[in-house]
């Protein structure tokens, strides 16, 4: 019966190593730890720990260990069977199998490696799997749906009198080979977007907790395999033999219990090991004897090697026969092999997902190289003016650590911001916004060749800036860090060595124009501009509920304009251009309020706040558009202290002319200008698409793609999320 004491290496495996000059009725072995002298250690309180598996009994249901000791009594016979078997003795795959799988399962050295690889690799594992890009690497930039989709169109168009390349070139084909690869992406939207709120609560929770319960999983592990009778068909499908130490030293039994030797000859763990590199997989059953599986013959195996790759496969300790010198000196190797298979196999899961990552290694933030610092019609003296300047400075030197403010090349300490602004600079007007707090602080970009930026300071704000004690000082400090997390925006959207028309070209796509272009970039400053002004703010839940009745009140708005499908063309004009201009708005609001939500780790539809919003999603059919929006702005997060580039901004503007395509209509980019057209079959609506995509994707899509994206999406979904 189980007791108190658990075995994690089986005394029937270690009586193999027992002491020829010990005890017969108490056996005992020689154990080696590093830096330490060997001591002998009687079986029975050797190689496990008090309730290692589960608590004792306490009732009729079996333990975890009770499950282990049966499972132990069956198996005693055999291991007794194969020691005194010769060299070259074949042994049963099926219960050589069985021992393996559960022994090399069942060890405090694996439970150990694993909490330590946790410890090591968590933090890069939840960095990737919440990265969006890990999760989307089957739809954007698929050549093959690509190709797909363009088969799909011209096989419905197949009676069309044009050439496949007329139609493949036409606006109107481009049109709907967006809408059908958007189609794709949003089916996926909702789970996309849940899975990683999931994934980033997860991760989260789990690095402030500061582990994993791995004992737990651990247990969770053994219990389903001896529940299940599990065996291991690529260890059923090895031959099995008894082969016997032809040289010395003597094998010795690793607190790992089983190996793989690989084809390079070197040893790991058996569960750490690459399979498609193993050779062989060993227990040593004696100091001569040990139970091996291989693929090959067992005249091909060279085990000459085995003592010392056992030993350095080893996370604490090895147990011997003899207390021997030469063990001894090679205990030093402990621990030298065992963390290393595990993180070596994790690097190469890691490098493999990496090239799908959104997220970039941290970067250094480009730093100040000269800022001036002048006044507009102040009378300071020469002493009160460099008091509040280097106050100013140590505020923007700080947030510089963490934002990049190296466009800013000038501060103006002046009376009146407006005035300022309009003297120093000849522009418009600038358009002030939020209550007009910009009266107090407020920037500017200044010209084309090497975008730089003007900083203005109202005295009265500055002033408060001077004095932490000041009633105002957290206001007016909240207001100068969002003006320069703002020109951190702009730094990572519009980045790099090239002029700011030459940046624009990029981000504009030649099928939809610059319009498009203009409203995702609009959209992309507003989220990280709101994402990271909650951050210096501390926004709370109240903020999200205004937004959200400006982003409710934007959409009601746009979806009550009448479409241009007049018979007049100025009528028809000017309805695009109030769609347009609507369209442009409710993006504008749905950014700030996802950076809101991504900020408090909400959900958008979900909330107290929320219902009257999800209400209006789901009477236009946009609850999908949400999510996968919602999930496109995770990706800009994650790369918010990088120049973002193209990519990320310009799948924005699919999100935009979605808005369009749910109201029947579609964006054409013709010589004369961007021009918003009605569809022109009357039957032909969005929700058609999607629900006729939905019924098609199986024959639609190519095999190997089709089964990755179920498998990721759970394309099978019947239900529309609400």
């Amino acid at each position: 019966m189980a007791g108190k004491y658990q075995h994690y290496i089986q005394q029937m495996i270690q009586k193999g190593f027992r002491r020829p000059d010990g005890s017969r009725r108490n056996p005992s072995v020689w154990v080696y730890t590093k830096g330490n002298e060997p001591y002998p250690k009687r079986i029975e309180r050797f190689g496990g720990e008090d309730e290692f598996y589960s608590p004792l009994r306490n009732g009729q249901d079996k333990t975890l260990d009770d499950k282990i000791t049966d499972w132990e009594s069956h198996r005693q016979a055999d291991v007794r069977t194969w020691r005194n078997l010769p060299h070259g003795a074949p042994v049963e795959a099926s219960k050589a199998a069985e021992l393996i799988g559960l022994t090399g399962a069942r060890t405090k050295a694996l439970r150990q490696t694993l909490q330590s690889a946790f410890e090591e690799f968590l933090p890069r594992i939840g960095e990737i799997f919440q990265d969006p890009d890990v999760l989307m690497s089957h739809i954007d930039d698929n050549e093959t749906l690509d190709q797909a989709i363009t088969n799909e169109i011209l096989r419905h168009l197949g009676g069309s009198a044009r050439s496949t390349e007329e139609l493949t070139s036409s606006l109107e084909f481009k049109a709907f080979r967006r809408i059908l690869k958007y189609v794709i992406a949003e089916v996926g939207g909702h789970a996309l977007s849940g899975v990683l709120r999931e994934l980033d609560q997860l991760f989260r929770n789990a690095l402030e907790a500061g582990d994993f319960n791995v004992a737990k999983t651990h247990k969770g592990a053994l219990e389903r395999h001896l529940d299940d009778h599990q065996v291991r068909k690529d260890l059923l499908d090895l031959n099995w033999f008894i082969a016997e130490n032809q040289t010395d030293p003597a094998w010795v039994l690793p607190d790992c219990a089983i190996l793989q030797l690989s084809k390079d000859s070197g040893y790991a763990p058996f569960l750490f090991g690459d399979v498609e590199q193993r050779q062989a997989l060993i227990l040593p059953l004696t100091p001569k004897k040990a139970l091996v599986g291989t693929g090959q013959s067992l005249d091909q195996i060279n085990l000459s090697e085995l003592t010392k790759g056992a030993i350095s496969c080893c996370s604490e300790f090895f147990v011997a026969s003899r207390n021997a010198p030469e063990l001894e000196e090679l205990s030093d190797r402990i621990g030298t092999r065992a963390q290393d298979a595990l993180g070596e196999n994790i690097d190469a899961a890691l490098e493999g997902i990496g090239s799908l990552r959104t997220k970039k290694d941290l970067a250094e933030i480009p730093q100040l190289k000269s800022l001036n610092f002048q006044t507009h019609q102040l009378s300071l003296d020469e002493d009160g003016c460099r008091y509040v300047a280097g106050k100013i400075m140590s505020f923007i030197n700080l947030t510089g650590k963490n934002f990049d403010v190296s466009r800013l090349t000038m501060v103006v300490l002046c009376s009146n911001v407006l005035e300022a602004v309009n003297d120093l600079e000849m522009t418009e007007e600038p358009p002030f916004s939020e209550g007009d707090v910009r009266q107090y602080i407020w920037w500017r970009e200044l010209g084309e060749e090497k975008p730089a930026c003007r900083l203005y300071i109202q005295s009265g704000a500055a002033e408060v800036l001077c004095n932490p004690d000041h009633e105002a000082f957290d206001f007016v400090l909240s207001l100068l860090l969002q003006s320069l997390a703002q020109l951190h925006v702009r730094a990572v959207v519009l980045a790099g060595d090239k002029t700011t028309s030459e940046i624009l070209v990029q981000y504009t796509n030649p099928e939809t124009g610059e319009f498009t272009r203009d409203v995702s970039i609009r959209s992309a400053c507003a989220f990280m501009g709101t994402l990271y002004g909650c951050r210096i703010a501390c926004a709370d839940s109240s903020f999200a509920g205004d937004i959200c009745d400006q982003l409710i009140e934007a959409l009601e708005y746009f979806h009550a304009l009448q479409r241009p499908i007049t018979q007049d063309k100025d009528t028809n004009n000017q309805r695009s251009a109030d769609i347009a201009s609507a369209m442009d708005m409710a993006l504008y609001c749905a950014s700030k309020y996802l950076a809101i939500c991504q900020y408090l780790n909400v959900s958008p539809v979900d909330g107290a706040h929320s219902k009257s919003l999800k209400d209006i999603l789901s009477k236009h059919h946009l609850l999908e558009w949400f999510y996968r929006l919602d999930f496109d702005f995770q990706r800009l997060r994650v790369n918010f202290s990088h120049p973002l580039g193209p990519k990320y901004v310009t799948a924005l503007q699919l999100h935009a002319e979605r808005l369009l395509w749910g109201r029947d209509m579609a964006l054409l980019n013709r010589e004369e200008g961007e021009y918003i057209q009605p569809f022109a079959d009357p039957a032909l609506n969005f929700d058609n698409i999607l629900s006729e995509l939905r019924t098609h994707l199986e024959t639609m899509l190519p095999d190997g793609l089709r089964d990755d994206i179920k498998a990721s999406f759970n394309f099978d979904r019947s239900d529309q999320a609400d």
